[in-house]
């Protein structure tokens, strides 16, 4: 089954609060894998990254937040209430589903600005949701591509190249605002099909 990884169109954090007021905090349970990603969603795209260990029914789950260095921990007051930041994000992506993020999280959605849920915990799916939220770019794409493995393959190309002169009379079309930019490999990154690439047989 081919796993869907992204739609649309760096360096380290420096240690200390106020490396996290970024623009985008990803929230992840404490598995190697999902945090390697949100380790280098941190290092491409400077989100703030904090960790939780527990599940749906946890009274107190574990949390850590990044530094830029290490990990510190971080009392479930403080983040339910936001205090570990130094300003609103604009958005926050939760990975885990209902089974996994703990309920006592409900009232981070005060301070979370746009919350968007990534259920699965595969790198695919949560590159998918993060690639549209921080707006991927083609380098983006190409990158985590060649990071884990993955084949990557542009699924947007015919809609890039669209014309009104490809259209049949009364067939509707999406025509751009008068100085809006013209969609092109650059300015518009590929929808991708990912999936793992298998290891050449020797």
């Amino acid at each position: 089954m081919k796993k869907y990884f992204g739609l649309m169109a760096a360096g380290w954090l420096a240690a200390g609060m106020a490396a996290w007021a970024g623009d985008t905090v990803v929230v992840a349970p404490a598995r190697t894998s999902v945090i390697q990603v949100g380790l280098d969603l941190v290092a491409r795209h400077g989100v703030t990254l904090v960790s939780y260990q527990g599940e749906a029914t946890t009274a107190k789950p574990l949390i850590h937040v990044w530094n830029g260095t290490g990990w510190d921990f971080l009392p479930l007051v403080e983040f339910v209430a936001g205090n570990f930041l130094t300003a609103k994000p604009a958005q926050t992506l939760v990975i885990g589903d209902e089974k996994i993020v703990p309920e006592a999280f409900a009232p981070m959605s005060a301070w979370a600005g746009k919350l968007k849920k990534i259920p699965g915990l595969s790198m695919p799916e949560i590159l998918n949701v993060a690639g549209e939220a921080l707006k991927f770019q083609r380098t983006d794409w190409q990158w985590f591509s060649t990071r884990y493995n993955m084949k990557v393959e542009d699924i947007n190309a015919a809609a890039r190249q669209d014309s009104i002169y490809k259209h049949k009379v009364g067939e509707p079309i999406t025509l751009r605002r008068r100085g809006e930019p013209k969609a092109s490999s650059t300015t518009t990154p590929p929808a991708a099909i990912v999936e793992p690439t298998a290891p050449a047989v020797k």
